[in-house]
């Protein structure tokens, strides 16, 4: 065994991930902010992208943010121009949150950006596509199992 496989182990895939994480963030952060958003803002534009309009709740799951820090993001929006949210016509208590023209016009001049992230990482279309499948699976995974530990 050589000095660097127990560290291979140690942290294994959670590691991996993390610092995966990071690391695409990271370019992710840098390409955005030429564009004039950060990476929260762009998952918020990215959700609402189908022209739909969305809950806050279902896009806070989606984006990744805790509600709170969700209300920042999309009053940020809001003040851009990229997002309005008016109240549910059903349920009152609901906040509906939908792209403006403009909004909609900068989630397409900036998806480009985007997608020339997600292609650096990977050397053909059929590498990434193995890599998302087998992320989906593990968090698929991780979601529906309960951890056992041995002892």
């Amino acid at each position: 065994m050589t000095p660097t496989e127990p560290m291979r182990r140690v942290g294994g895939a959670d590691r991996l991930l993390s610092a995966l994480e990071r690391a695409v963030s990271e370019r992710m952060r840098l390409a955005l902010e030429l564009e004039g958003l950060d990476l929260e803002e762009w998952r918020v534009l990215s959700f609402l992208s189908d022209g739909d309009g969305h809950t806050m709740a279902d896009t806070a799951e989606f984006a990744l943010l805790p509600p709170p820090t969700l209300t920042k993001v999309v009053n940020r929006l809001v003040s851009n121009n990229l997002v309005h949210r008016r109240t549910g016509t059903v349920d009152r208590r609901q906040v509906l949150i939908r792209t403006t023209a403009r909004g909609q016009r900068k989630f397409e001049d900036v998806a480009g950006v985007v997608e020339s992230v997600h292609r650096a990482l990977f050397a053909s279309d059929a590498d990434r596509e193995v890599f998302e499948t087998a992320l989906s699976t593990a968090l698929e995974n991780a979601r529906s199992s309960t951890v056992t530990v041995d002892h």
